[in-house]
C-alpha cells in the first residue's frame, strides 16, 4: 500500500516518513539512510535536512507535491485547486478573480472561506473515521491500496473477508504462493496482485531477470503478472525496463 495512505497524518504534512532505517519521500522514489550524513553539491545536510532540501527541489516544495496528487488524491475540484495555487503564490483576490476567468472578488473570498471550512470539517472527519474503524471488527474492514493506482472506484473496495475468499479461489497455495489462473475481473485481479506483490522485497530494485525469478515460481504466465504489476501501479520500472521496484517499498 501507499506511504501517503499509511503514513500517520503528521507526515503528510512534512511530506515524508520513516520507514526502517530510511526516511522515505512520499512522492517519488528517494529515501535517505538516518545513519549517515548526505552530501549534494558539496553541501552536507542531516538526513531529515536532506529529505525536506530534496522536496523542495525536486517537487516544487510541500504544498505543490500536495496539489500533484490531483483529485483522487486531495479529492479538491479544478476551481478549489486553482484558488489554492493563487493564494500560494501570493495573489490578492482582486489578481485571483481575474485568473478564474473574471469572476467577482466577493466569489473569490467565499471560496477561501469554504476552503477554511473544509480545513475544520477534515480534521473532525479524521478523527471521526479513526473512531470508527477501532470499533471495526477486522473482517469488515477494508483492504488498502495505494494512492497512485489508476483503479480507485468501487473495484478497490473490498472487505478483508472478501480479499481472504478470492485469494482461497484463486491460489492453491498461499505459502509458498502459488497462482492456478489470473483472473479476468479486475476487482478480483487486484486481490491478486496484491498477494504476488508481497513477494517482492520492498527493500530492494530488481533487473527484469530478477523479477522474473520470483514471478515464476508462482505462475507460468510471470510475464503477465510483471506487466499487469506494472499497469496497476503495484510496482514501478525504468523506461527500459532494467530496473523494477515495489511502489510503497523503500525505491
Amino acid at each position: 500500500m501507499s506511504l501517503i495512505s499509511t503514513c500517520p497524518p503528521a507526515h503528510l504534512s512534512r511530506g515524508y516518513t520513516r520507514v526502517g532505517s530510511h526516511l522515505h519521500c512520499l512522492f517519488c522514489d528517494a529515501r535517505f539512510d538516518t545513519a549517515v550524513i548526505h552530501r549534494e553539491d558539496d553541501v552536507f545536510r542531516l538526513p531529515d535536512k536532506a529529505v525536506e532540501h530534496h522536496i523542495q527541489t525536486a517537487h516544487g516544495g510541500l504544498f505543490r507535491a500536495l496539489l500533484s496528487l490531483g483529485k483522487s488524491g486531495h479529492g479538491l475540484s479544478d476551481t478549489q485547486t486553482a484558488v489554492l495555487q493563487q493564494l500560494a503564490a501570493g495573489r490578492p483576490d482582486k489578481d485571483i478573480a481575474q485568473a478564474l476567468g473574471g469572476r467577482s472578488v466577493s466569489t473569490v473570498r467565499n471560496h477561501r472561506f469554504q476552503l477554511r471550512k473544509k480545513h475544520r470539517e477534515a480534521r473532525i472527519f479524521v478523527a471521526l473515521m479513526e473512531a470508527l474503524e477501532a470499533g471495526v471488527p477486522e473482517e469488515q474492514q477494508f483492504v488498502d491500496f495505494h494512492a497512485q493506482m489508476p483503479t480507485t472506484d468501487e473495484r478497490t473496495a473490498i472487505t478483508v473477508a472478501e480479499d481472504r475468499k478470492l485469494a482461497a479461489k484463486y491460489f492453491t497455495s498461499l505459502d509458498p504462493l502459488q497462482l492456478e489462473r489470473i483472473p479476468k475481473k479486475e476487482k478480483h485481479k487486484l486481490v491478486v496482485l496484491r498477494r504476488v506483490v508481497e513477494q517482492v522485497d520492498p527493500e530492494r530494485r530488481y533487473a527484469e531477470r530478477e523479477l522474473n525469478a520470483v514471478l515464476k515460481p508462482i505462475h507460468h504466465d510471470y510475464a503477465a503478472l510483471r506487466r499487469y504489476l506494472v499497469d496497476y501501479r503495484f510496482m514501478a520500472r525504468v523506461p527500459d525496463g532494467s530496473a523494477y521496484w515495489r511502489i510503497d517499498g523503500a525505491r
